[in-house]
């Protein structure tokens, strides 16, 4: 019996490391606007199975861009080191790399946007696997 169930377990942890992504893009997002207006979201590019690209941003309700706010981003990177262009460099570079938002290290001055990040890629990846079109939108 212990050896049956050892094999189901086995068989289970497989089944989801190979789950099948559909080709397209994927997008997930937050559900509402933080308090200081912008709403974090991704879109995720797949290609024959795998992750392509992933573009990582923020939008106000202007639908601009946090990564294009020049201001912004100055002052981010005195602050953190780091800025918003960089953040989304550096997140679809690993995720591309290790197909996996869980193996992406820690970058210094963003673990919020880490966080969301890879909560934001397991949506849509989630998403890619079983076909969902739509926007996932998740509370953060």
């Amino acid at each position: 019996m212990k050896k049956m169930l050892i094999l189901i377990g086995a068989l289970c942890i497989t089944s989801l490391g190979f789950a099948k992504m559909n080709d397209g893009v994927y997008k997930s997002e937050a559900k509402d606007f933080d308090k200081r207006g912008w709403k974090v979201f991704l879109d995720l590019t797949v290609k024959e199975g795998k992750i392509e690209s992933a573009n990582f941003d923020y939008i106000n309700k202007d639908g601009k861009l946090k990564s294009e706010d020049v201001e912004y981003n100055k002052k981010y990177k005195e602050i953190s080191k780091i800025d918003v262009p960089e953040l989304k460099e550096i997140f679809s570079e690993e995720l591309v790399q290790t197909q996996n938002p869980d193996e992406i290290d820690n970058v210094a001055g963003a673990t919020e946007s880490l966080v969301q990040f890879k909560l934001l890629s397991k949506e849509a990846i989630i998403a890619s696997e079983s076909g969902v079109k739509e926007p996932v939108r998740i509370d953060l």
